[in-house]
């Protein structure tokens, strides 16, 4: 994809949504053989399908955010490794 192709829609910064809960509270995630094992894949091929019409971008834009927050939340460690300016 040339860099002329791509088209800005917005830029925002999405923390966990409980930020200063997270860092001090540690969870245990238990992780099952079958789990192990598909670690070991490339990234699966799947897609989202989505109904039409479709909802404004404003909308989509708050719900992706607010996706990433909790997932955010919940593996609080990748939490800014994608912070990237510029």
């Amino acid at each position: 994809m040339e860099e002329e192709d791509l088209v800005v829609i917005s830029r925002s910064i999405v923390i966990p949504r409980n930020a200063k809960k997270s860092s001090s509270s540690k969870k245990k995630i238990h992780v099952l053989p079958w789990d192990l094992s598909r670690l070991r894949f490339g990234y699966l091929q799947r897609g989202l399908l989505f109904s039409r019409p479709y909802p404004k971008i404003d909308i989509v834009l708050s719900r992706l955010q607010t996706s990433l927050s909790l997932a955010l939340d919940r593996f609080y460690p990748l939490a800014g490794l994608r912070s990237r300016r510029g």
